[in-house]
């Protein structure tokens, strides 16, 4: 009788070491399990709303011509370029302002895939043109209807010439300073409210004096953001 007590002693003890075993083992697989049909879920939102890209309503070519005292002129870009940078639409404009006698080129490209427009920064692009780049600044100005917006002014010079070129983008509508916000393993998720990036658009605009990028970039503000959707 010892005996047999003694033995179902052994094996309840036994069986109460292999519980907190076989609790781990269930637990690790309903993990996996649930992993699994949350990146199967994803994959399959992500697969949907990526296939979807976005378009403008209006092309950028609507951009007014008459901004304020602003008056432009569209400038063609050539076909080497057009094929390198791969954007779904753009703008490029000439402007002058004959009441403060300054100028400025406006440069506006939209990408709803936003891969296509990593590396087109202007410490990328004008340095590939002989540029030096000599400062790069970032600034925060307000629009004509009081909307402030951080952007990058950068000044080149080569040879004895010099330009500013301020640069930002415009992701699911929203302003950025940088690419990693469309930056990402293989399916581009950024970092803004948890959005996928699902369009970006880069505004460009020069000049020789830093006053006159930051007086245009203040003015087109209001009208250029009309053209973007918020995501």
């Amino acid at each position: 009788m010892l005996k047999t007590r003694n033995h179902k002693h052994r094996c309840t003890a036994l069986g109460m070491r292999k519980f907190p075993l076989c609790a781990a083992v269930l637990i690790s697989f309903l993990m996996l399990l649930a992993i699994g049909v949350f990146y199967r879920t994803f994959s399959a939102y992500l697969q949907k709303t990526l296939s979807s890209p976005v378009n403008l309503d209006r092309p950028l070519n609507g951009v007014p011509l008459s901004v304020g005292n602003w008056n432009g002129q569209d400038v063609p870009i050539s076909l080497e370029i057009l094929k390198v940078a791969q954007n779904d639409d753009y703008v490029n404009r000439f402007y002058s302002n004959s009441n403060l006698r300054i100028y400025a080129n406006l440069y506006i490209a939209f990408s709803a895939t936003p891969r296509t427009m990593l590396g087109h920064r202007p410490q990328v692009c004008y340095k590939g043109a002989g540029w030096i780049l000599d400062e790069v600044v970032e600034k925060e100005l307000i629009s004509s209807k009081g909307k402030r917006f951080s952007c990058l002014v950068h000044k080149f010079h080569k040879d004895y010439e010099e330009v500013y070129v301020l640069n930002y983008y415009i992701l699911n509508g929203k302003i950025t300073t940088s690419e990693s916000g469309f930056t990402g393993i293989a399916l581009r998720v950024p970092n803004i409210d948890g959005k996928i990036a699902r369009y970006v658009a880069q505004v460009q605009i020069s000049s020789k004096f830093q006053s006159s990028v930051e007086t245009a970039a203040a003015d087109f503000f209001d009208a250029t953001m009309e053209f973007f959707p918020g995501i």
